[in-house]
Order: C-alpha cells, then sequence, then structure tokens
C-alpha cells in the first residue's frame, strides 16, 4: 500500500503591482482620517506632559517636605532640658508641623509630619491635641506598618497623663497585638505596672513572667525581674546572653517610661 505524501500549499506571494495598491490604500486611509489621528496623537503626547508634570511637581513637593522635617529635627536636637526655652521651640515645631501639613498634604512624610506633632503636643502638655494628631494618623494610614507601634505606644502614653488607665491599655494591647511590633517588649511592661498599680499583683506577675520567657534577653526584662522581686515573686530568672554582660537589644530610641 503506498503513501501519498502532503505537499503544503505554496504561500501566495504577493506582486510588486499588489504590494503598491495596499500601500496606496493605506495611504489613503491616514489621508482621509488624518485630522482625527493627529487628534488622537495631540492628546497622547498631551496626556504624556501633564503627567511628567505632575510627576515632577510631586517630586519636588515630597522633596521640600522631607527637607522641613529634617529642619525641624535639626532645631529639635538643640532642645534644652527644661525651661521656657523648650517650650518655646516645641511652639515653633507645632506650628511648623502643621504647616508641612498644610502644604504637602499627600506626601509620603505626611504620616511621620503627624506623628511628630503629636510628640509636641505630648511635650507641651497638650494631651488632647496629641491624641488628635495620632488617632488622625491611625485613620488615614492604618497600614502603616513602622509607626503604628510607636503612636499605640505613644497613645498609651498620653492617656496615663489623662488617668485614663483603661484606655491606655487598650493602646498598650494594640502594640502587643502587632507581630512585627519592635516595642512590644515595652508595652507589655507597661501593661504589668498598670496592673500592679492597681494592686492587682496576679495579673501584674503573670504579665511580667510573661515578658521575661519572650524576651529574654531585652533590657527592659532586667526591669520586669526587679519588678517581681519587689512583688515576692523570684521564680524567673532572666538569662544573660552568651560571652556578653549586655543583652542584645537597644532601645534608645524608646520613649521614656512614666516616673514612679
Amino acid at each position: 500500500m503506498t503513501y501519498k505524501i502532503k505537499v503544503p500549499p505554496r504561500r501566495n506571494i504577493l506582486e510588486p503591482e499588489e504590494l503598491l495598491s495596499r500601500g496606496e490604500t493605506l495611504l489613503h486611509a491616514l489621508s482621509t482620517h488624518r485630522r482625527g489621528i493627529a487628534l488622537s496623537l495631540a492628546c497622547v503626547v498631551a496626556a504624556a506632559v501633564i503627567g511628567g508634570g505632575v510627576f515632577w511637581k510631586r517630586l519636588q513637593q515630597d522633596r521640600q517636605a522631607q527637607l522641613q522635617l529634617h529642619e525641624v529635627s535639626v532645631t529639635l536636637a538643640g532642645l534644652p532640658e527644661t525651661g521656657k526655652a523648650r517650650a518655646e521651640i516645641y511652639e515653633m515645631t507645632t506650628q511648623r508641623y502643621q504647616e508641612i501639613l498644610a502644604n504637602y498634604p499627600n506626601s509620603p512624610s505626611t504620616p511621620f509630619a503627624l506623628y511628630q506633632l503629636g510628640n509636641a503636643y505630648f511635650e507641651l502638655g497638650q494631651f488632647h491635641r496629641a491624641i488628635e494628631s495620632y488617632q488622625d494618623l491611625k485613620q488615614r494610614f492604618p497600614r502603616h506598618e513602622s509607626l503604628l507601634p510607636l503612636v499605640h505606644l505613644r497613645l498609651g502614653y498620653t492617656y496615663l497623663q489623662q488617668g485614663k488607665e483603661e484606655d491606655a491599655l487598650e493602646a498598650f494591647k494594640q502594640v502587643i497585638q502587632q507581630p512585627d511590633g519592635w516595642n512590644r517588649v515595652q508595652a507589655h511592661f507597661e501593661v504589668a505596672r498598670i496592673y500592679e498599680g492597681r494592686g492587682d499583683r496576679d495579673r501584674a506577675v503573670l504579665e511580667y513572667e510573661g515578658l521575661i520567657r519572650e524576651f529574654p534577653l531585652s533590657l527592659w526584662t532586667r526591669e520586669a525581674q526587679a519588678r517581681l522581686n519587689q512583688l515576692g515573686a523570684f521564680g524567673l530568672v532572666s538569662p544573660e546572653p552568651a560571652g556578653s554582660d549586655e543583652p542584645t537589644e537597644d532601645p534608645t530610641d524608646l520613649p521614656p517610661s512614666p516616673e514612679e
């Protein structure tokens, strides 16, 4: 039995005359619709120019906001520890932060300006305004992972200054519930201090012991162990890292705890 080999059909090759005819058709179409094509191209170019201009302006505004924030931080670096001059500088910085927020409301620097504005109000004893700034930040930037643990911690301290222990507890617990919150250990400590201050020894001991178990190398663990000793609970001892007398954590940027 023989098999017939199928030969694929030859593809038609356009003759020069046919190619010329198609080119003329295209040219005719372009000529007929040249106004519409020109208008479309003009729109595309205009959109690109406008978009580029907006992007450049936004970039410049972001840079200006960052520069102004840096200028304020330099001013705060030279603060006197006490006195009228300190309060005057914080008054000035609140005005600068408000200007940044007003002039660059959509800048990436906005959440940092809000946070620092709240801190300045806190230093001035204007706790209700500090809370407003922190809450504004939370509402506008609910997923700002780097700032939210700090905001909740500062809220806790602000509520404590107002004597609102329940609100402070809730704020500190918000920090604890954030798995990536680097200041969770400090929030644990403050929760334990609140319970201890209330005379709730059992809950305070549980909080201190939980802190020691979860953060054995933290400086706050030493404080927790000291508090346990004061409460007469000597069950846990904080281990030290091998070959070092100092724990690995450096909480120098942490807000100071309220005075006892």
